[in-house]
């Protein structure tokens, strides 16, 4: 069985101000969440350029949902990060907000790919 994952230990609840102790899982989870923010970069370049080669428009009012479920996450994220520190709710909402924009840009990548007759298989 994997050890259980350390959770930051506040030093005094009392007071929002204090640092919290963090443990080395944190920065790990630091690492990794960058390493996403670089991956959906990728995919956003991959994207539009493709559009592009592809001579391919997306109309923006289609991913106005997915947009604002974005926003919301990342600004969840970035309350309980700054104005009242909780990790553990600032990294869900986070992961949220990536999860989103990558099955969307996952989507979108499929029209070109559809555009060009890429084959498609299983297996």
């Amino acid at each position: 069985m994997p050890p259980a994952v350390s959770l930051p230990i506040e030093t005094r609840p009392h007071d929002p101000t204090v640092s919290r102790k963090v443990s080395p899982d944190a920065d790990v989870a630091v690492k990794a969440v960058r390493a996403i923010w670089v991956v959906t970069a990728l995919m956003m370049i991959a994207t539009w350029a493709s559009y592009r080669l592809a001579s391919l428009a997306c109309d923006v009012r289609s991913a106005s949902h997915a947009m604002l479920v974005v926003a919301a996450c990342l600004a969840i994220a970035y309350f309980y990060r700054r104005w009242r520190p909780d990790p553990i709710i600032s990294f869900g909402a986070e992961a949220c907000a990536q999860l989103c924009i990558i099955l969307t840009l996952g989507m979108l990548l499929s029209y070109p790919l559809a555009v060009i007759a890429f084959p498609y298989r299983d297996a």
